[in-house]
């Protein structure tokens, strides 16, 4: 069951997030800002996304986005999380999705990278690269002997345990 985010403890993000300054604040990674008001407000992460989310327009008023379909689109077409824009709008993220799709927003294109990706979307080719060499040596001091030891995967592994 999710946690309930009290408004003393919103109200307290809000604070320390007013002192960081609203630059310096939006310039930071997401996990970034989680990590800092987890520590802050003595919370574990998996509520501290939804704290920042609720404390960020109380911090800094002008990033409050009237709830209507432009405003929503705008803000998704901008890489927000409907969770953000939710908070921002203060409604509901079922409620962001419909203006979304009601000002003509397409749901199944809106992937940001986030979150389980829609049906019907593949996602975009990742580069790879080869490595080059063999496995990686490590070498060990046993009794002034040299020792080469491999990196093993764990399948051979598994057979060498008792």
């Amino acid at each position: 069951m999710a946690e309930k985010i009290s408004d003393a403890l919103v109200t307290k993000a809000a604070q320390y997030i007013k002192k960081y300054g609203k630059a310096k604040w939006l310039e930071l990674k997401n996990t970034e800002q989680f990590d800092l008001i987890a520590k802050h407000c003595k919370v574990t992460l998996p509520p501290a996304d939804a704290i920042v989310y609720r404390a960020e327009p109380v911090a800094f008023p002008d990033l409050k986005i009237k709830a209507s379909g432009p405003q929503a689109k705008q803000a998704r077409n901008a890489g927000l999380r409907w969770e953000r824009i939710a908070a921002r709008m203060d409604v509901s993220v079922a409620e962001v999705k419909k203006l979304f799709a009601e000002s003509g927003g397409d749901l199944a294109t809106s992937y940001i990278g986030r979150g389980r990706m829609p049906s019907g979307v593949s996602p975009a080719p990742k580069k790879t690269t080869a490595k080059k060499g063999t496995a990686a040596k490590k070498t060990t001091a046993a009794k002034g002997k040299k020792v080469v030891v491999r990196n093993r995967k764990k399948a051979s592994l598994a057979g060498a345990r008792p």
